[in-house]
């Protein structure tokens, strides 16, 4: 009996020890109204969970996925830091903020690490905050990030936000928003003159649909991707209703023209069938990078992250 209990208590020992995070910091400053209390915590594995409390508030908390070369950079300057000497520092004072980081089973209790910091000795230590406070998508005070800084964010360091807008209009990425307007601009004029010839609405409908609900699609994510910047470590989303309607938009609309161009086909209405073969295909062709354009955006950030810190 004696036996099983010791067991039970190291494999639960084992657990809590397993659960406990790498990193740990617990930020506080009592004369915010903003963020006036922080807890970030970065396991083992590179995930990273922030909360943040405001005055009158209630607790904010998100979890993002830290890339494992920004986890062993920040690995390696906490390893770089003289914990003995760091924790020997007694400087208090009555406002100010109130700072706990740990990393592993080494820890600190600073009163404003920012305050004289050279002459403190904890320039060093001042600056892994900083850069947890920007892992975690918080500016380097761990206030918000407000718009006015995104553009000032994106200049400054090798791993600061990326606005996906620059992804966008990368021809290699996903959809073309530029090139799928000029295709739009060539298009409509060439279901319209089909339409007039043939007098058979049922594949320009479906072309014209699948047009529309990509252009709309496009223009509101475009929107969303040029005003939206990504803390290192977040990615896109999709919500999970978007790959199953998008897909069964598409064989809606595939079916919808087979059955309209195999009637025109049987009038032997050739040049109007090849017309609106040629454009539905490349409309299925802009409807299918559409659909990949999320994952292809994950990536490339991935990619761009990595030669960053490269």
């Amino acid at each position: 009996m004696r036996l099983v209990v010791a067991i039970f208590f190291l494999i639960a020992a084992t657990s809590a020890r397993a659960a406990e995070p790498l990193v740990s910091l617990d930020y506080s400053n009592a004369l915010r109204i903003p963020n006036r209390h922080i807890q970030i915590s970065i396991g083992s594995d590179g995930a990273l969970a922030v909360a943040t409390t405001s005055r009158g508030k209630k607790k904010v908390s998100r979890q993002i996925q830290i890339p494992p070369v920004a986890l062993q950079e920040l690995k390696k300057e906490l390893e770089g830091v003289d914990w003995e000497k760091v924790s020997s520092d007694k400087v208090k004072g009555q406002d100010g903020t109130s700072v706990h980081l740990s990393y592993g089973k080494v820890f600190a209790s600073l009163w404003s690490p920012d305050y004289d910091s050279e002459e403190r000795g904890l320039s060093h230590i001042q600056k892994i905050i900083e850069s947890i406070f920007d892992l975690s998508g918080l500016d380097r005070t761990g206030m918000p990030i407000v718009p006015t800084q995104n553009k000032a964010r994106l200049d400054e360091s090798s791993m600061e936000a990326t606005t996906l807008w620059d992804l966008l209009i990368r021809p290699t990425i996903g959809l073309h928003f530029p090139r799928f307007a000029i295709f739009i601009l060539i298009a409509l004029p060439i279901e319209i003159f089909c339409n007039r010839r043939s007098r058979r609405f049922a594949p320009s409908f479906s072309t014209i649909c699948l047009q529309v609900l990509i252009g709309v699609s496009a223009t509101a994510g475009s929107y969303f991707l040029y005003t939206t910047d990504f803390p290192p470590g977040e990615r896109l989303h999709p919500a999970s209703w978007f790959y199953p309607a998008a897909v069964s938009a598409l064989l809606f609309a595939v079916v919808t023209f087979s059955v309209g161009i195999w009637t025109e086909l049987r009038r032997c209405q050739r040049l109007t069938s090849a017309l609106r073969a040629v454009t539905f295909s490349l409309t299925v062709f802009f409807a299918i990078t559409a659909l990949m354009t999320p994952s292809e955006i994950n990536r490339a950030l991935d990619k761009m992250e990595t030669e960053k810190q490269n």
